[in-house]
């Protein structure tokens, strides 16, 4: 065979801050099937995405069920194989190699907390990329094999594929960062939380998880968000409150993109306290009001809603 000569349609540049945003319903979407097998059951319809786009790929983060899809296009030029056959199968594979290569350059620049990505993570020693990376590449599902979807003028062939990687569950990225997130949460040491004194009088009615409504503060979703009294800079909820299954399966928090969609997703139950933020801080901490984190807390130390995760945070 004559060595191969590909030609790439696209030069693959993902980073976070080209993304373009869609919290909207024209957003919403089936969750993947292979995201539903590895999660063991449906998960419902998605509430909130990334969208990453270049000429001819899209990279989707799906913060609401935790997972990342990137799909690549490549073309071979028929000239240099023997065969349409073989001009189509190398077409194939270039295309999973593409979207593989734009999927691992999309968790490199994924935000873990404000301020915080993989890369400058990796660049700042809490974690080492040249160790994650080949982990993170052994749990990348090929979603859809590479396949032609059509020609070029000069009659190459098109092809398309698709991988997908878990930010949740089994084998995810939140999996191998864990350790990470809880020790050097905002690029430092992460201290102990410290909350305000609970309420003289306890809240009676049993609380089933919190819905902190920050929609229209321009805060963006995160791995690892965190929710700060206002006023002292405490840490009301972060990663220290969650336990390591919980963090990992589930992620710290959900994101809503209304009111309502929040109130009727499973995770914060059917009693939960409802805040509003005061504003929000590098994107994606959520300062909340000392008369809040008095319930808040109070409310946690009698029903321990904070350690399970139950905690969702409305965006728009």
């Amino acid at each position: 065979m004559k060595r191969m000569k590909q030609k790439l349609l696209i030069t693959v540049v993902v980073m976070v801050a080209t993304a373009t945003w869609f919290s909207t319903a024209s957003s919403q979407c089936d969750t993947p099937d292979w995201v539903k097998q590895q999660r063991g059951s449906a998960v419902g319809p998605d509430v909130l995405v990334d969208r990453i786009h270049t000429a001819n790929t899209t990279v989707l983060i799906n913060w609401r069920h935790g997972y990342i899809e990137a799909e690549g296009r490549a073309t071979a030029n028929p000239a240099e194989y023997e065969t349409i056959a073989q001009c189509k199968l190398m077409a194939e594979r270039s295309a999973v190699t593409t979207a593989r290569e734009a999927l691992a350059m999309q968790v490199k620049g994924i935000t873990i907390a404000a301020g915080n990505n993989v890369e400058n993570m990796s660049a700042k020693g809490h974690i080492s990329w040249d160790r994650l990376e080949p982990t993170v590449m052994k749990g990348v599902l090929i979603v859809e094999p590479g396949h032609i979807v059509g020609y070029e003028a000069d009659n190459s062939p098109v092809a398309a594929a698709r991988v997908g990687y878990l930010i949740n569950g089994p084998n995810s990225l939140a999996n191998y960062l864990f350790d990470a997130v809880k020790k050097h949460h905002s690029g430092a040491p992460f201290s102990p939380p410290v909350a305000p004194e609970p309420l003289a009088t306890p809240i009676a009615e049993k609380v089933t998880g919190l819905i902190v409504d920050a929609s229209g503060l321009g805060g963006r979703p995160c791995m690892s968000p965190r929710i700060i009294v206002e006023g002292i800079g405490k840490i009301l909820y972060g990663p220290a409150h969650v336990s390591r299954e919980e963090a990992i399966i589930n992620g710290f928090v959900s994101y809503a993109n209304s009111l309502a969609n929040a109130m009727n997703l499973d995770r914060a139950g059917t009693k939960p306290l409802v805040v509003k933020a005061v504003k929000v801080q590098n994107q994606n901490d959520y300062v909340i009001a000392k008369t809040d984190s008095t319930r808040i807390f109070a409310a946690d130390v009698k029903d321990n809603f904070l350690r399970e995760g139950r905690v969702v945070i409305v965006l728009n």
